[in-house]
């Protein structure tokens, strides 16, 4: 009875839409400037998109709707409100080189992790390949 009622939730929610197809590769290695292999889904049911380097973006829908991304939000630091992007999104640049956007539209939760070797070009990537996904929920 109680894995009915953990599951029973998310199956009432909202189809999550297949993350692979949120963006095309054209679209991902024009952020990364660098050419883009085919995305791959994750065993999460994520997806991830990698360069020919290091460089990659990788897609989660950790499945917690506002509340999670309330939580999210609440749980790092340090964090840069982004406008435009979904119902509400926030941004954080690691000192490892990352950059995570978090955004909610609906009750659609998605983290966008860009991975390069320049900050800036991630967070550019970050927050410009976040507004394609968001206008595509």
């Amino acid at each position: 009875v109680l894995a009915l009622m953990t599951v029973a939730p998310l199956a009432r929610g909202a189809a999550m839409p297949n993350l692979c197809s949120l963006l095309t590769t054209q679209e991902v290695g024009a952020a990364l400037n660098e050419h883009i292999q085919p995305p791959q889904s994750l065993q999460t049911g994520g997806c991830i998109w990698r360069g020919s380097g290091t460089d990659s973006l990788t897609v989660e829908a950790p499945g917690t709707g506002r509340p999670g991304f309330d939580n999210a939000k609440k749980r790092t630091s340090p964090t840069a409100p982004l406008s435009g992007i979904g119902d509400a999104a926030f941004a954080f640049a690691s000192v490892a080189g990352f950059v995570q956007v978090s955004l909610v539209k609906g009750n659609t939760f998605l983290t966008v992790l860009v991975q390069t070797g320049n900050g800036k070009v991630a967070q550019a990537a970050a927050t410009s390949l976040s507004v394609k996904i968001a206008n595509r929920l």
